[in-house]
């Protein structure tokens, strides 16, 4: 049978539970935020826990209905999320209940049980997301269940549900397009990431309708290079002479890495997740630890000027950095941490390094500004023997300019390189080794390319303030993303999960924007961006949206632009 969250529960419960100590709770509420705020968020984790621990005779009781009521009259709505989406109980509890309601034939009642509706929206997690999705593909009814609730809406009191059957079918990744949404009732929807092409809201009440649109994560300083654990769970920034570490889920800073003495210019998780590199202006490789204490392992010195990139092996035995000083150098992660080898070739500083998946293979880039220096010839990307002689093995020559950036596709076949020469080529790594294609298109210098965890698609950060989208297998620019101010200096992919993957991009605004990228049948689908000003969300045929919160001035514009505000 379904277990009901019931009023009866919780009450029988709290009788049962020892109070708190008043210590913290008797605090006025102002006194409690100013605490919570200056609490890093493992010690906010901690607090949290601890004011929504239910016991009986001193012992922990696990039962999620009193934890969800627990949560909601003691912690904070802007931390209720963050505490729901990490606890594990309540994941399986929210779950669990939608299997059962799924297995009875009754999925579609979830929008009318209003306190588990609210945990599935608050823990927030991908596989529930998942499951609805599959449920939805699997049984059309379903589908028309719901939307018949928003519909009802247009003429019945039922504005609540309606709200919850239309967030559960954006959610569940319903394409709601050219659809008739004229006089709905769905106040507080939350529609993050809806496709709505065409679709008419004439009239309809949308008051307080979430977009999605989430503030930009601003820094005080220019991002260099970021990257994403191989698990996606975390994302590392580097700010000044910072490298800051923040959970992916709800996008809370965690730890900053301090102990460089100049800009960091480029950062690298290894692959089992365990390790930072991070290479800087002060002419040093520092190894950081990412698990327990998060502290400097190693410091690795050799450089004779500034280190622009870094790189780990994938089988975590190698970490490479390129430099001012032409050199690419190669060095032992475990053991002794000494440098092994360098590699000698280049005529200018060493831009960028990148290693294939196999081990097998280093990759360098490398230039001349041949306006300063006439007749030199660099501006290549070399191919490096990893084991054995160590030695270069190709040299890929067609750039005009810096090569900016290298990066391999993860099946080894193909090497990007982008370049000040405004362009993005692609090489063969195996066969004869030479140029695949050209793309063309940015307009000023690419400084970050990046392939996704599929291989199918390469990302292109540029100084013209765009990034583009490549289609790997055709070459065609799939979309143009715009909206900075200033360079964009990286770009980093989030591994692929349930079709879609999230790319970062950041540089000179100082802000970090998250696009969400659905991949469908070989193209990419809508984009949009978590933060910050996302465009092409919601294209609303004559709509008019009162009250809509959110929403960027740049989605402002475009949707007044349109006619919906």
């Amino acid at each position: 049978m379904l277990t009901p969250i019931s009023n009866s529960a919780i009450t029988h419960c709290l009788a049962a539970q020892k109070t708190v100590k008043p210590s913290f709770l008797s605090l006025p509420l102002e006194i409690q935020g100013e605490i919570e705020s200056r609490l890093d968020f493992s010690s906010q984790q901690t607090l949290f826990k601890a004011l929504t621990t239910a016991t009986r005779n001193g012992e922990p009781i696990e039962v999620p209905a009193l934890k969800l009521h627990l949560i909601k009259e003691r912690v904070q709505a802007k931390y209720q999320g963050a505490l729901m989406g990490s606890d594990e109980e309540l994941r399986k509890f929210a779950l669990s209940q939608l299997q059962k309601l799924s297995d009875s034939g009754q999925l579609d009642q979830v929008v009318e049980k209003l306190a588990l509706f609210e945990l599935v929206c608050l823990v927030n997690d991908p596989e529930i997301f998942k499951f609805l999705r599959e449920r939805v593909q699997q049984d059309a009814q379903l589908k028309e269940k719901l939307l018949d609730w928003v519909e009802r809406s247009k003429t019945e009191e039922v504005q609540l549900v309606a709200t919850n059957a239309l967030t559960t079918l954006v959610k569940a990744g319903v394409q709601l397009n050219n659809q008739d949404f004229s006089g709905i009732c769905v106040p507080g929807a939350d529609l993050s990431y809806g496709v709505f092409d065409s679709t008419q809201f004439q009239g309809a009440d949308l008051a307080g309708v979430d977009f999605g649109e989430k503030p930009s994560l601003e820094m005080e300083d220019t991002v260099q290079a970021c990257c994403y654990s191989p698990d996606g769970r975390w994302l590392a920034v580097t700010e000044g002479n910072a490298i800051h570490l923040y959970e992916t889920k709800h996008f809370q800073r965690i730890h900053s890495y301090t102990g460089h003495t100049a800009w960091v210019t480029s950062v690298a998780y290894s692959s089992d997740g365990q390790w930072i590199a991070s290479g800087s202006g002060d002419r040093t490789v520092k190894l950081w630890h990412v698990a327990g204490e998060r502290v400097l392992t190693h410091s690795y010195t050799g450089h004779e000027g500034s280190v622009m990139s870094v790189a780990f092996s994938n089988d975590g035995q190698w970490l490479a950095s390129g430099g001012e000083d032409q050199t690419v150098k190669l060095w032992q992660v475990g053991g002794e941490r000494t440098l092994a080898h360098v590699y000698t070739g280049h005529t200018d500083y060493v831009m960028s390094v990148a290693f294939s998946s196999d081990g097998q293979w280093l990759a360098s880039g490398s230039g001349v500004d041949q306006l300063f220096v006439p007749g030199s010839v660099d501006n290549t990307v070399k191919l490096w023997h990893v084991t054995g002689e160590r030695a270069l093995a190709h040299t890929y020559i067609g750039h005009t300019d810096y090569v900016m950036s290298v990066t391999f596709s993860s099946d080894g076949q193909w090497i990007a390189s982008g370049s000040d020469d405004q362009t993005v080529r692609l090489w063969q790594v195996g066969g004869e080794r030479a140029l695949a294609h050209t793309y063309a298109g940015h307009t000023d210098a690419v400084r970050s390319v990046a392939f996704s965890s599929d291989g199918q698609w390469l990302a292109s950060g540029s100084e013209d303030q765009t990034v583009r989208l490549w289609s790997v297998l055709t070459g065609d620019c799939q979309t143009v993303l715009e909206g900075w101010i200033g360079s964009i200096r990286t770009v980093a992919w989030r591994p692929m999960q349930d079709e879609a993957a999230m790319l970062a991009t950041a540089g000179d605004d100082k802000t970090i924007r998250l696009w969400q990228v659905p991949y469908h049948s070989g193209k990419i689908g809508t984009i949009t961006l978590d933060w910050a000003s996302r465009q092409d969300v919601l294209t609303a045929s004559g709509a008019f949206i009162q009250n809509a919160r959110n929403l960027s001035p740049q989605n402002t514009a475009l949707l007044r632009q349109r006619g919906a505000i």
